[in-house]
C-alpha cells in the first residue's frame, strides 16, 4: 500500500513541492534561494555566451536550441528548463520557502532557520 516517506525529524513529504520545483545547484552553492540570485544567474550565464562563437563553434547547436531561448531571468529560466507547467505565483512562493527550509537545514545560510 501507499507508504509516506518521512525525513529524519519524522516529517512526511506530503505538501513538499520538490518533485515539481527541485532545489538547484546554484541555490546550494550560493546558500540562497532563486529569487535572491537573479544577478548571479545573469553573471554566470553571460560567461557562457561565448559558446557558439569562434573556436567554440561546436556549441552552436546548443546555442540555438537552449541559449537563444533563455530570458536571463532566473525564475523564468528555471520554470522553462524544468518544464514546469501551470506554475502559479503562490505555488512558486511555497516552493521557494521549502527551499529556504532545506538550505537552513543544510546550514548553508545562517539567515534561514
Amino acid at each position: 500500500m501507499g507508504h509516506k516517506r518521512q525525513d529524519r525529524e519524522g516529517r512526511s513529504d506530503r505538501g513538499w513541492l520538490f518533485y515539481k520545483y527541485p532545489l538547484t545547484p546554484i541555490e546550494v552553492f550560493e546558500g540562497e534561494t532563486l529569487d535572491r540570485l537573479n544577478d548571479k544567474h545573469r553573471e554566470v550565464m553571460r560567461k557562457w555566451g561565448r559558446l557558439g562563437r569562434g573556436k567554440h563553434a561546436e556549441g552552436a547547436g546548443w546555442k540555438c536550441e537552449v541559449w537563444d531561448k533563455l530570458s536571463f531571468d532566473i525564475i523564468q529560466d528555471y520554470i522553462a528548463v524544468n518544464r514546469i507547467s501551470c506554475a502559479s505565483e503562490v505555488e512558486l512562493d511555497k516552493a521557494l520557502k521549502q527551499h529556504e527550509v532545506v538550505l537552513g537545514e543544510l546550514e548553508l545560510n545562517p539567515r534561514f532557520p
